[in-house]
């Protein structure tokens, strides 16, 4: 899912820098278990094997993130 939307993201319009990316990784951080058990509720078009879609944030709303 993380490829897809930097994708579509780009597809937008959107410059993303590649230095940016290489930070975003959760792999990067020890406090982050990929290996726990998480509980959380999955969305019909995610059980279907579908991505579920982005949020769509107003770009005149969004803030930056540095």
């Amino acid at each position: 899912h993380y490829a897809t939307t930097v994708d579509q993201l780009q597809q937008e319009g959107m410059k993303i820098d590649p230095d940016d990316l290489s930070r975003a990784l959760p792999l990067l951080f020890s406090h982050i278990n990929m290996n726990g058990k998480y509980t959380f509720t999955i969305p019909k078009e995610v059980k279907n094997g579908e991505l579920r879609p982005l949020r769509d944030v107003p770009r005149d709303t969004a803030e930056p993130l540095s």
